[in-house]
């Protein structure tokens, strides 16, 4: 797939959407795994993509200014004896500017 510069992918796009629902139930910030787990209670991830590519697009959609993220506190991933997370929040100003589709899924662009 052809990328626009600054256009979102499908995939990307689907992110956002579950970010923006999330931001809408006052879950302003979220990791990786979890983001996974959203996306699969939405999409048939069986068909979808590994954690790889998710972490890539979650990069991509912050270096295009979509999000913001930063490193948890140390403290907080060594009291729960685990690794520490990249937490990620979404600019709703960028966000809010952009129509979301519910028509266009990850799973379609891959399949």
């Amino acid at each position: 797939m052809r990328r626009k510069k600054d256009k979102p992918i499908p995939l990307e796009l689907d992110i956002l959407r579950a970010a923006r629902s999330l931001l809408d139930k006052g879950i302003r910030e979220f990791h990786g795994h979890f983001m996974a787990k959203e996306l699969s209670g939405r999409y048939d991830t069986r068909k979808l993509i590994g954690y790889g590519t998710l972490y890539k697009a979650l990069g991509r959609l912050e270096t295009n200014g979509f999000l913001e993220s930063e490193w948890e506190d140390p403290h907080v991933a060594a009291e729960e004896c685990r690794p520490r997370r990249r937490v990620y929040r979404v600019r709703e100003d960028r966000v809010a500017e952009m129509e979301l589709p519910d028509l266009v899924t990850a799973v379609s662009a891959v399949v």
